[in-house]
């Protein structure tokens, strides 16, 4: 993974891949799609789309230039590839404020890491830590929640397409400043169903923990229970 990481720009064979892991390229490709849950071709490509979205973004670089420095032969294969992924083309994407699910380089090493309570992980420039804590009293967050449906959602990192959570998050974070928040307000986004939520749908709130004067706004709020 870290010759393609390496290499995302060049080409790349199965078998240059399967000699350097000591592997035959069949039990090579049938080991990749077992850990990273993709076949090894369709992963390079997904990578390099994801490396494409940055500089899309990032860069004022002619489309076929960006094409041809992740390892698209053409214009044309650049632009149907992101499309099958992203259902839009490089150009669509490049004139839009859309978020999007890119396909990240997964931490294999974490599907055999044991978490304890309280001890931080390392994990890609994130520290993560998980802790049981119990409230006594519950906490009120102010934001805004949108209904995504679960055939579209994909979780990111995993799949690509519109990053339907991520759009809630950017349109809260656009009105974050109208909202007054308790001093040193945490976020929270947070996944539900409740009787308001279409079929088919589960729920997503962004919001911020709420002072006393946001309660009766026109913005949604949502309860974090008193529990454990």
């Amino acid at each position: 993974m870290e010759i393609i990481e390496n290499r995302i720009g060049e080409e790349i064979t199965i078998e240059e891949l399967a000699n350097a892991a000591a592997l035959s390229p069949f039990y090579y490709q049938r080991l990749f799609s077992r850990l990273v849950k993709k076949p090894a071709k369709e992963y390079i490509k997904l990578r390099r789309l994801a490396e494409a979205c940055e500089a899309l973004r990032g860069c004022d670089n002619r489309i076929l230039d960006i094409a041809l420095d992740y390892g698209f032969g053409s214009h044309e294969t650049f632009t149907r590839a992101f499309k099958d992924a992203y259902g839009m083309s490089p150009t669509e994407y490049r004139q839009s404020d859309v978020k999007l699910n890119n396909f990240d380089k997964p931490d294999l090493l974490l599907n055999y890491t044991m978490i304890e309570l309280g001890a931080p992980l390392m994990s890609d420039g994130l520290v993560l830590e998980i802790n049981r804590c119990t409230l006594d009293k519950p906490i009120d967050f102010v934001g805004i929640k949108g209904d995504i449906s679960i055939k579209e959602h994909f979780p990111n990192g995993k799949k690509t397409g519109i990053d339907n959570s991520g759009e809630i998050w950017r349109a809260f974070h656009e009105i974050s400043s109208k909202i007054k928040g308790k001093p040193a307000s945490r976020n929270l986004g947070v996944a539900y169903g409740d009787h308001d939520t279409p079929k088919g749908c589960f729920s997503y709130f962004a919001g911020k923990e709420a002072g006393p004067e946001t309660i009766n706004t026109s913005f949604q709020t949502w309860t974090l229970p008193a529990a454990e």
